[in-house]
């Protein structure tokens, strides 16, 4: 059986991560994340938690905020 399709945005700055989980039946579910490494594993553990799996992940940033903030496999 397919899964289906998570779309994930996530809006990079300085201090925060914006983000917005949009599932398969049209909700979403969006959340504030300090751009910090303790922040970047609240991120994978909250998206983890909500079983969003497979996803196509589009993140925007500015300057080099985004550098530190990929999501690990």
């Amino acid at each position: 059986m397919e899964q289906e399709l998570h779309f994930i945005g996530i809006d990079v700055s300085k201090a925060k991560l914006d983000v917005d989980v949009l599932r398969p039946d049209g909700r979403h579910r969006s959340k504030k994340f300090a751009n910090t490494p303790r922040g970047h594993d609240e991120l994978v553990s909250w998206l983890r938690s909500h079983n969003v799996a497979p996803a196509h992940v589009c993140m925007e940033a500015q300057h080099l905020y985004g550098r530190r903030s990929g999501v690990p496999q």
